[in-house]
């Protein structure tokens, strides 16, 4: 919600929005099209090979402390601290190349998006007789993949946890103990970075059948309550970390959720666990909303079905689920590829063997059209399969030799099915003594 409200607040500011007839679709398309742009930064000075903090911030057109997130976050180059720190060129240039690729068509829907939701406001609350962005509609994401998350192996989970468990290093008042459980709750929930610094250790229900913790609607991302069942083995962990714990106070504190994506790298680098790896589209990451899609991958490869998924990661829509955070993997889908039949070849202990047909034995060739000796009976009010009999011939009853309860035509090998001869002179129907009328003969 507040970045909704974030968003929407610079859409109406950048356009010069101040009265209600001012909005307009025009101005707002131009606006979302200057986020995408590639942003035109001042040329650097060939002749400085290092640059002050302020300095490369001039350059780059933000703030100061941004270079530090910036640099941290890349893993970019730096040298000395404090007001001595200068970073090399080589840094000033890869920061350059990322602030001119302009925003993502992703960042551009989200400003779209909260402002529409703005104007849908204005429109319920009678402020406004029609929506005037309700015609504008967004780009087509899956062009521009700038930060796709990946899942992370369960080894590599595991290694993560127990790396923060040895740690000394406090993060915004987290060690490595309360990120050790934290890491662990959020495999085995799917709660988001927010969500679970909103925990306290009264919505745990260790002692339930099965165990659960309880996510409040107004700190869930889309508002309902959620009840999410905990596996059995982490609930002695939970036992024995929330005893000494206040009940009504929050289990994590602090702002960590903020840069959760740079706490979890602390363990990722003590691991050796690559923060970024090339995707098809693009590189993957592997940030603190990328457990949120081990959690799914998990209960993926645990076996619950499409249903079960969609409802613990809490989706309303089961195509998010499988698009997004159930995308199977390269070496799953190689283990798939693997189960299917030989398609060249059938292998020496099959070599000069016949597939057999289902219904057929081995005293009758397999080289032909197969039957299996069951036709349809020829009865409209009964859509039974029996075993036809062949010809049934019955002397004064019925001159053309057919029987009217058993499909004719099939020959003694089942090879093929031909139309009776010993019809009536049209062939296509048979006189029915009995009700003296003609049927269409199936």
């Amino acid at each position: 919600m507040r970045q909704t409200e974030r968003c929407a607040r610079r859409v109406v500011e950048e356009c010069g929005f101040v009265f209600l007839a001012d909005l307009s679709a025009s101005r707002v398309q131009h606006f979302l099209a200057g986020l995408r742009e590639r942003r035109a930064l001042p040329p650097f000075n060939l002749a400085t090979p290092e640059y002050t903090k302020r300095q490369l911030a001039e350059l780059l057109g933000v703030k100061p402390t941004a270079v530090t997130t910036l640099v941290r976050r890349h893993r970019l180059a730096a040298t000395g601290k404090g007001k001595a720190r200068r970073y090399p060129r080589e840094t000033a240039e890869a920061l350059r190349a990322l602030r001119t690729k302009g925003r993502s068509i992703k960042t551009s829907n989200l400003y779209l998006d909260s402002v529409k939701q703005f104007a849908v406001w204005l429109v319920q609350d009678r402020r406004m007789p029609d929506n005037p962005l309700a015609h504008l509609s967004g780009g087509n994401v899956k062009l521009d993949r700038r930060h796709d998350r990946r899942s992370i192996p369960l080894e590599d989970l595991r290694a993560v946890i127990t790396a923060a468990g040895q740690s000394d290093r406090t993060f915004r008042g987290l060690a490595g103990q309360d990120r050790a459980v934290l890491y662990a709750v959020a495999c085995a929930s799917g709660f988001r970075a927010e969500e679970l610094a909103s925990l306290c250790p009264s919505v745990f229900d260790l002692d339930g059948d099965p165990p659960t913790v309880t996510l409040a609607a107004e700190h869930a991302k889309n508002g309902r309550t959620a009840v999410q069942p905990l596996q059995p083995d982490i609930v002695e962990t939970l036992r024995d970390y929330l005893n000494a714990k206040p009940a009504d106070l929050p289990i994590w504190p602090g702002t960590w959720f903020t840069k959760a994506a740079d706490m979890l790298r602390i363990e990722l680098d003590a691991c050796g666990i690559p923060y970024a790896t090339e995707g098809p589209d693009g590189p993957l990451y592997a940030d603190f909303h990328a457990l949120r899609h081990s959690f799914i991958s998990l209960l993926d490869h645990s076996g619950a079905t499409l249903k079960e998924a969609m409802q613990l990661a809490r989706h309303s829509d089961p195509k998010l689920t499988m698009a997004v955070y159930g995308r199977a993997q390269l070496h799953d889908l190689g283990d798939a590829v693997r189960r299917l039949p030989s398609i060249l070849d059938a292998g020496p202990t099959r070599q000069g063997k016949a597939l057999r047909a289902t219904g057929t034995d081995a005293s009758r060739p397999t080289d032909g059209p197969v039957c299996t000796g069951f036709a349809l009976r020829n009865d409209i009010g009964r859509e039974r399969m029996i075993v036809g009999d062949g010809m049934a011939e019955a002397e004064g009853e019925n001159t053309t030799g057919l029987n009217h309860h058993v499909l004719q035509g099939l020959e003694a090998g089942c090879v093929s099915v031909i139309a009776p001869e010993g019809s009536s002179p049209s062939r296509t129907r048979t006189y029915n003594k009995p009700v003296n009328s003609r049927l269409l003969y199936h």
